[in-house]
């Protein structure tokens, strides 16, 4: 016997050598004369009720074999979650636009007019943001999040108009709407290999080879669209005879992550440094400008909403005020608020989620402005004091050193002990897990 499984109840096909007892003894089952008069492939199933009676077919090619179909009732349908998306047009008329903008307006003598980091700070973004809001307007768009990546809306419009023509029984129409689709999911998907997934098999091989796979059917091509609540419907949130809904499960994962900080103390607003007694940290314009210039402009946009790739594209623009705030920062030795907030995604280690200290991670989304202030801080004073402690066997986390580097000194180190001693070497390999690996 052949089973067929489906999304509808299962099936069974047997094929002609199988005996009238045998299948007597399985039921009635449901019969279409595919040969002449003979019956060769009788369709047995324990849920008859649940399918049509078989419908005989034209037979297929130069077959003397009718085709049968067997239909279900009753039809699941295929769940189409709309995903709404938020972007802005980034087109490079729109980003020439934004930098004539901040061309035109005196940013420098702006900020220049408050005192405090935290005052500059506000000053930037609310210039950056204002000029985004009237150029690049946030604009929501309704995304299927079971299609193809490479899908348009010409193509969506070419196979509704083909489907209409096969509804209404239009069959010239229909062969020519069916090669303009075809052609058109063609290109579609040539499209975009091109601009999206050819530059990252030099690059990223395994990115490429899992939207290659996309493209070709071989893995689901909706990767977007997750829901939350069944995402983490397995989470405790300490309710008991109804569901959790989604405020508890945030609720939930939000004192988990900040059960660390606890133990700490946070310091009073009012606490005195030593900044007028010592000269404090300064950075230069062009130093800040190298750091701008050299930002990646694909990263993800922090809660601040100034983005990389507008401090990149006008690095020289903004060199300057980004500079004094900078400077002002250093000097008052505080951060602005703004600089300490995050945007938080638990990413599951595991699937399903039971514990969260144990199968989620937090990760931190932080203003890339805050990230260039830590990169000054970590070159200029960590680095040093590490790297002057550090072992010089140590290879990992070291700049310009390497894992040939450790290969090749612990080889020269075994050959060195046992060069013509008749010594032997002992070796034991550690495999270090992550811990939650062990759990």
């Amino acid at each position: 016997m052949d089973l067929i499984y489906g999304c509808e109840k299962a099936c069974i096909t047997t094929k002609d050598n199988i005996t009238d007892t045998k299948v007597k003894q399985l039921g009635n089952g449901m019969r279409v004369k595919e040969q002449a008069t003979n019956t060769l492939d009788p369709v047995l199933t324990n849920v008859k009720e649940f399918y049509a009676p078989p419908i005989q077919r034209p037979a297929l090619g130069l077959s003397d074999h009718f085709s049968v179909e067997v239909q279900p009732l009753v039809r699941s349908q295929q769940l189409r979650t709309k995903l709404i998306v938020k972007s802005r047009d980034l087109r490079p008329t729109t980003r020439m636009a934004m930098r004539t903008y901040l061309g035109n307006v005196d940013v420098k003598t702006l900020i220049d007019s408050k005192d405090s980091c935290k005052g500059k700070v506000e000053m930037l973004e609310t210039i950056v943001k204002t000029g985004m809001d009237i150029l690049l307007p946030l604009k929501s768009k309704s995304v299927q999040t079971n299609e193809p990546p490479w899908v348009n809306q010409q193509l969506k419009g070419l196979i509704h108009s083909r489907q209409k023509a096969l509804a209404q029984g239009d069959q010239e129409q229909y062969r020519t709407l069916r090669n303009r689709v075809n052609r058109e999911r063609k290109a579609c998907r040539a499209k975009f290999y091109n601009s999206k997934v050819e530059h990252l098999k030099d690059c990223k091989p395994a990115v490429w080879w899992r939207e290659v796979k996309k493209l070709s059917g071989m893995s689901d091509a909706a990767s977007r669209g997750v829901n939350p609540a069944t995402l983490y419907q397995h989470i405790d949130c300490g309710q008991r005879g109804s569901p959790p809904s989604t405020i508890d499960i945030a609720n939930t994962i939000n004192q988990a992550f900040l059960a660390p900080m606890r133990v700490f103390t946070p310091l009073s607003p009012n606490t005195s440094t030593n900044s007028d007694q010592e000269s404090a940290f300064q950075v230069s314009e062009f130093s800040v400008l190298k750091k701008l210039s050299a930002l990646n402009p694909t990263k993800a946009t922090g809660p601040d909403g100034i983005p990389g790739w507008l401090l990149k594209e006008n690095a020289d623009l903004l060199a300057l005020p980004v500079t004094d705030i900078l400077n002002c920062s250093f000097k008052e030795a505080r951060l602005p608020q703004s600089w300490k907030d995050a945007n938080i995604t638990p990413v599951p280690k595991q699937n399903p989620i039971h514990d969260v200290n144990k199968h989620l991670r937090p990760i931190s989304l932080t203003p890339v402005l805050s990230k260039v202030a830590e990169d000054f801080v970590v070159e200029s004073f960590l680095k040093p004091v590490v790297l002057a402690k550090v072992d010089v066997r140590q290879f990992g986390t070291v700049p310009g050193s390497s894992t040939t580097q450790a290969l090749i000194s612990m080889v020269h180190s075994w050959l060195s002990a046992t060069d013509g001693n008749g010594a032997t070497v002992r070796t034991i390999l550690f495999d270090f897990r992550p811990e939650h690996f062990l759990n």
